[in-house]
C-alpha cells in the first residue's frame, strides 16, 4: 500500500517485469525492455508481460516498455474506492512510450482506466508480429485521452466495453 518504484531498469525478465497486486502504486521513470514468455502453465498469465497492474489507484508515469513477448501493459485493476479510476497511465509521448511487443501492446480490462499523452508503437504493418495496439476489452467510463498509436499489424485501437471516450488521439499504419 504506497509503494513507488522510481527508476528501475528490467531487463530480460523470465516472467512479467513488474506485477502488481496492490493498491496506491506508482511506478515512475521506469524502463522495461525484452521481457520473455516462461512455459509454466500455474501463471495467470504465460509470461511476457512487461507491466500487470491488479490494484486499484495504480500510476505508470513516464515509463517507457519494449519488446514484450506478450503485452506491454496488463491493466486489471477495479475502482473499489470510487474515485473514478483504477489505473492511470500516463506522462508525455516521450517518455510515455509502450512500443514493439510481439502481442497486444496495451490491453485494459475491468477498470475504469486512463490511458494519457502515451505513444503506442507497433512492430510495423506488414513487417513484424504486434497484432492490435490498446484493446479496451471489459469495464466502462475508460479514457484514451491523447494516445499516439502507430505501426500495427492488424488494429490502433479495438473497444470492445461500453463508454469508452478516445479523445486528441490518432491511428496511423
Amino acid at each position: 500500500q504506497g509503494s513507488l518504484v522510481k527508476n528501475l531498469r528490467c531487463y530480460r525478465s523470465r516472467s512479467a517485469a513488474i506485477d502488481i497486486l496492490s493498491h496506491n502504486m506508482e511506478i515512475s521513470k521506469v524502463k522495461i525492455d525484452s521481457i520473455a514468455p516462461t512455459t509454466s502453465t500455474t501463471q495467470e498469465l504465460p509470461g511476457g508481460v512487461c507491466i500487470s497492474a491488479h490494484g486499484d489507484n495504480i500510476r505508470i508515469k513516464d515509463t517507457i516498455v519494449r519488446r514484450c513477448q506478450l503485452i506491454g501493459i496488463f491493466a486489471d485493476g477495479v475502482d473499489t474506492d470510487l474515485n473514478g479510476v483504477a489505473v492511470t497511465i500516463d506522462g508525455n509521448t516521450s517518455t510515455s512510450r509502450v512500443e514493439s511487443s510481439n502481442g497486444i501492446v496495451v490491453v485494459l480490462q475491468n477498470g475504469p482506466h486512463l490511458l494519457k499523452d502515451t505513444a503506442v508503437y507497433g512492430d510495423g504493418p506488414g513487417e513484424g508480429t504486434s497484432t492490435n495496439g490498446v484493446v479496451v476489452d471489459t469495464g466502462s467510463a475508460n479514457k484514451l485521452d491523447g494516445v499516439k498509436v502507430k505501426n500495427f499489424n492488424q488494429n490502433g485501437i479495438v473497444i470492445n466495453a461500453s463508454g469508452t471516450t478516445v479523445s486528441r488521439s490518432g491511428v496511423e499504419s
